[in-house]
């Protein structure tokens, strides 16, 4: 198993428009507006270490994994935070 640090996830996450959040119990990885995670309808995935259920290894471990899936377009019409996003984007 490849060890992947954190600093790589961001990098790569960067590349993407992928934001990558630690707030120290739960890593958030949200895809850019209008996008999920390829080959799931989620836009956003989070990783729990807070409770020793994974290491901080295994954690950047498995969102490098996601990440590397890819991202693709929502194509679902009726998907309110598309829609909730683009609202807020327009209201700026």
């Amino acid at each position: 198993m490849k060890k992947y640090t954190k600093q790589q996830i961001l990098t790569i996450a960067k590349k993407y428009n992928i934001e990558v959040d630690d707030d120290g119990l739960i890593v958030w990885v949200d895809a850019p507006r209008g996008y999920v995670f390829e080959g799931t309808d989620l836009h956003w995935i989070h990783v729990p270490y807070y409770d020793n259920r994974y290491t901080k290894s295994e954690v950047w471990e498995m969102i490098y994994l996601d990440i590397c899936r890819g991202i693709e377009k929502c194509e679902d019409l009726e998907c309110d935070l598309c829609r909730e996003r683009s609202e807020k984007v327009k209201k700026i």
